[in-house]
């Protein structure tokens, strides 16, 4: 009865509330994990956060029932992962070097996560997740570089470039692979490599020395 679809996921855990549709947000249906995540009394979680360490397997809650309340959930906010924080590299990169150098490149990478990743939550949920959770404290860290300029142009000729290139011909796994190896070595270079407690709302301005000792 238990699910096969969804290991480890938010949504076969018997912590997830995916029974408590008006208990929900925008990013999820309520957590009773401890308490609170993010500074929340009742933290709504996305469903394919895989970075919880509060897992507990529902024995009798089935794919069925998750869907069905992924699908709820949907149905009443339009739900997906994070909306804007697709942007925070490659809105650097384009406010670095410019509009002229980088406009159609931002535009193809938009477009794949509107038409691509974000139709298609079942196989790229648990990236876009991650992406969100780990975004902003990037751009933080790629903003406040004094290498900043040097690092923007790397990144455009080492991964965006190439990673568009495989967009205009369809390829869209192997254009995402290159998009996952620019995210993980930069994560890798400012020290951003667990996540486990804080408000990722209110990382503005954090300067690399906060950044580095975050965890959530």
């Amino acid at each position: 009865m238990s699910s096969s679809l969804y290991p480890n996921q938010c949504g076969s855990c018997e912590n997830y509330q995916i029974n408590n549709l008006r208990g929900a947000e925008s990013d999820g249906y309520g957590c009773v994990y401890q308490g609170k995540v993010f500074g929340s009394p009742y933290y709504k979680r996305f469903p394919f956060d895989y970075t919880c360490r509060g897992y507990k397997k529902d024995k009798y809650r089935s794919d069925k029932d998750i869907m069905n309340a992924y699908r709820d959930l949907d149905r009443r906010y339009g739900y997906r992962p994070g909306k804007s924080t697709w942007w925070y590299i490659a809105t650097f990169i384009t406010d670095v070097l410019g509009t002229d150098v980088c406009e159609n490149y931002f535009i193809t990478i938009a477009k794949f996560r509107d038409q691509v990743l974000e139709k298609n939550i079942i196989k790229y949920g648990a990236f876009l997740v991650e992406y969100d959770m780990y975004g902003r404290l990037l751009a933080n860290s790629l903003y406040q570089d004094e290498q900043k300029e040097l690092i923007a142009k790397e990144l455009l000729f080492n991964y965006i470039i190439p990673t568009c290139l495989l967009l205009n011909q369809e390829k869209y796994d192997e254009a995402l692979g290159i998009y996952i190896e620019m995210f993980e070595k930069l994560k890798e270079l400012y020290n951003i490599t667990t996540i486990q407690e804080y408000d990722f709302a209110n990382t503005t301005g954090l300067t690399n020395e906060q950044i580095s000792k975050l965890t959530r």
